[in-house]
């Protein structure tokens, strides 16, 4: 084979490698963006109360994706222990909980003016918060166990199972 073939070809390998480097550092930085956004949400609105979705800075989505993929390799324990923290944090954002947000200790209760319609999505909300919160829960307690990443693919594969099984 040429010699010039040879280094065009490592060096097309490398500009490869290069390049997906370029695209997990471009990930990195997007995720500790978003991250950084949702903090100053999570310290701009007193824990315990419950707070509609639309208040986050990004979809609950993107944010909850974030912080998975940073927590895969954290730098520090300290940090390891805020992205937890994060992730159970943004249980306490829901869909359908409105412009007041809502004490989970004093739970929803009809009257003060709100219409049953609204009682209802307020209560909808407060039990979606207590699942998720839960899941986190068992998610975090399942990664210390196992490892992050073997924990997110455990979870990913019975999500898939529980999805497949209600849509039968």
């Amino acid at each position: 084979m040429d010699a010039n073939l040879l280094t065009w070809i490592a060096a097309s390998a490398g500009c490869g490698f290069l390049l997906l480097r370029h695209r997990r550092t471009q990930q990195f930085t997007r995720d500790r963006q978003v991250a950084g956004a949702f903090s100053r949400t999570l310290q701009r609105d007193p824990a315990p109360l419950l707070y509609d979705e639309r208040q986050l800075p990004h979809s609950k989505r993107l944010i909850r994706a974030a912080l998975l993929r940073l927590l895969v390799a954290p730098p520090n324990e300290e940090i390891r222990i805020a992205l937890e923290d994060a992730l159970e944090g943004l249980a306490r954002y829901q869909r359908g909980v409105g412009e007041t947000p809502l004490d989970p200790d004093a739970g929803v209760a009809a009257g003060n003016g709100a219409a049953e319609s609204d009682t209802g999505a307020r209560r909808a909300a407060l039990l979606r918060s207590q699942s998720e919160t839960r899941d986190v829960q068992r998610l975090i307690e399942r990664a210390r166990a196992v490892g992050v990443k073997r924990a997110l693919l455990e979870a990913s594969q019975e999500w898939s199972r529980a999805t497949r099984r209600a849509s039968q």
